[in-house]
């Protein structure tokens, strides 16, 4: 009788298997979308969407399409129409947003990201340097499976700290903290592949100004998030290269009136030296302290030159404001009028450098 339970049981799992992967086949699982202003006249307004999703078995590695609409869900419908595949988005990595649009605003479409229940709020986003069409419709020799390449892109330079990495949960959450602004990494189309190019910083969902991948690394000596990483260092006479580096920041505040408000940036910033071109002798504590206050001052005029272009843009992606806000009131805080009022507070780093070794063999 088990034997011939058995004889029953097995084919029923072999076609139970074979209807699975057909289902799978069936499915166009969505990783990267783009999405850009449209720019026909006849389409002002509109959204331009792209989307792209690997074709297993396939001599293309994946399919990309795309569709202008009203809004992101209308999109999908029209996408739909253009494939054979049942699309869906629940493997969803990657979010691209077009340079003009990010100019314009994009909070609906993170909105509406963030309502769908089958979109996870890790999924990454990030702003193209032009279109985000151009991006995904690109052929790249390199990267036969360009959406992994997008997300290994930015999961890499995040953690050497070039750029920031957002998800759609902490965009929306800093969107909606009126504390502070979202910051959004940026990615470009190069000669033979893709490059990250640094940090955009935002006004609420608005793209005002960027920072190069040097001044976005004393951006996150700021922010307190600067892990690992090298950091070069030009002095007037000398060239230094630090690695392994961490940060920590303590923002305070102090409020006298609100014509009358103080902030302090005040972090610890320690690492290793491995390059020096100069003329200290190193081996001498007493010229290693001397460097560090040095690069102390250097980190801090950066860092006041970053801060001038926050109160120049009106906002702030450090996120001063929610320490402001803790020492007033309610009322106070609405009045402040933040981060409009950004340009009258002063905001002043106080860097403390730690050289933990030299790399001086001994």
């Amino acid at each position: 009788m088990y034997k011939v339970f058995l004889f029953i049981l097995f084919p029923l799992l072999l076609f139970t298997g074979c209807d699975d992967h057909k289902v799978v086949e069936e499915l166009g699982f969505i990783h990267t979308i783009g999405y850009d202003r449209a720019e026909s006249k006849e389409d002002d307004g509109q959204l331009h969407v792209t989307i792209s999703f690997p074709i297993h078995g396939a001599e293309e590695e994946r399919q990309t399409i795309s569709s202008v609409a009203d809004s992101s869900k209308e999109a999908s419908i029209f996408l739909s129409r253009q494939t054979e595949k049942k699309l869906v988005s629940g493997q969803l990595r990657s979010v691209l947003i077009g340079e003009e649009l990010a100019q314009e605003g994009f909070i609906d479409i993170m909105d509406t990201l963030k309502r769908d229940p089958r979109i996870g709020i890790r999924a990454k986003v990030s702003m193209v340097k032009g279109k985000a069409n151009d991006l995904l419709t690109k052929k790249y020799p390199y990267y036969p499976e360009l959406d992994n390449a997008i997300v290994t892109l930015l999961e890499k330079e995040s953690k050497l700290n070039t750029i920031p990495d957002v998800s759609i949960y902490r965009f929306t959450r800093d969107y909606f903290d009126n504390g502070i602004d979202p910051v959004i990494p940026i990615i470009t189309i190069g000669k033979g592949g893709m490059l990250s190019e640094g940090v955009a910083l935002l006004r609420n969902d608005k793209y005002k100004t960027s920072l190069d991948p040097i001044k976005s690394r004393i951006l996150f000596l700021l922010l307190g998030e600067f892990k690992m990483g090298d950091l070069p260092i030009k002095l007037e006479d000398e060239k230094t290269l630090f690695n392994f580096l961490s940060s920590k920041a303590k923002i305070t505040v102090n409020v006298e009136n609100l014509d009358n408000i103080h902030a302090f940036i005040n972090v610890d910033f320690t690492g290793y030296l491995t390059e020096y071109i100069g003329t200290r002798d190193l081996s001498n504590t007493q010229e290693i302290f001397a460097l560090e206050k040095e690069i102390a001052t250097y980190l801090e005029e950066e860092a006041i030159s970053i801060i001038s272009i926050m109160q120049e843009e009106k906002i702030d992606n450090i996120g001063v404001g929610k320490y402001i806000r803790n020492k007033l009131t309610v009322e106070n805080w609405e009045t402040l009028n933040w981060p409009d009022s950004i340009t009258t507070v002063d905001i002043q780093p106080r860097i403390k450098v730690k050289i933990l070794d030299t790399g001086l063999i001994k």
